[in-house]
C-alpha cells in the first residue's frame, strides 16, 4: 500500500510523518512527483479500484479523441473482445477493429451512466451501462457491458470486454 500523496510505502510515509514530516510536506512532495511522473500516479499509489477507474477514464478520453491505438494499450495483448455486430476477437487489433466499426456506424462518443467495479480474486469485474452518441449528439445505442481486468506486467489492463445492445436510442 502506498501513501496517496507522495507514493512512499504506507510504512515509510508514517515513519516520515512520525519524524515530524507534516502531511502538507508529504502533499508538496506528491505534487512535485506528480509534475515529474504523472503516469506512475495513475496506477501506483492508488487502490486497485481507483486504478481501474483511472484506466476506464483514460480509455474514454482516448476514444473521444480518436486515439484508438492508445486506447488499445490499456488492453492485455491477449484480451478477448465481444462487441455486438462484430466478430469475437482476441488481441488489441480486434479491439481497434471493433471500435472503428462503431465509428463507421456514426457512433462517435460514449458516456458511462452506470458503473460498478467488483473484486473477483486476482481479477476485477466492471459492469454497467453506456450511452453511445451519434454526430448529432443523440443517443444511438444504450449498451450493457462487462469487463474483466487482470494485472499484466504489474499494471491493470482490460482482459475481457463484452458488450451487448440493451436498446437502440430513445
Amino acid at each position: 500500500m502506498y501513501c496517496r500523496f507522495c507514493l512512499r510505502s504506507s510504512k515509510e510515509a508514517s515513519q516520515y510523518r512520525m519524524a515530524n514530516l507534516k502531511l502538507s510536506e508529504c502533499v508538496a512532495y506528491g505534487i512535485a512527483l506528480l509534475l515529474v511522473a504523472v503516469p506512475i500516479l495513475t496506477v501506483c499509489g492508488l487502490s486497485d479500484i481507483e486504478a481501474i477507474e483511472a484506466i476506464v477514464r483514460r480509455n474514454q478520453e482516448a476514444l473521444l479523441n480518436g486515439q484508438f491505438e492508445e486506447a488499445s494499450l490499456l488492453y492485455a495483448e491477449d484480451c478477448r473482445i465481444l462487441f455486438p455486430g462484430f466478430p469475437a476477437g482476441i488481441g488489441r487489433e480486434a479491439y481497434i477493429a471493433a471500435v472503428q466499426g462503431f465509428v463507421s456506424l456514426g457512433l462517435i462518443r460514449s458516456e458511462i451512466v452506470g458503473l460498478e467495479i467488483i473484486p473477483m480474486g486476482e481479477y476485477y469485474m466492471r459492469r454497467g451501462e453506456t450511452n453511445v452518441f451519434d454526430a448529432n449528439d443523440n443517443v444511438g445505442l444504450v449498451l450493457n457491458f462487462v469487463a474483466i481486468f487482470r494485472k499484466d506486467c504489474g499494471e491493470w489492463r482490460y482482459f475481457l470486454d463484452m458488450t451487448n445492445v440493451q436498446r437502440q436510442g430513445p
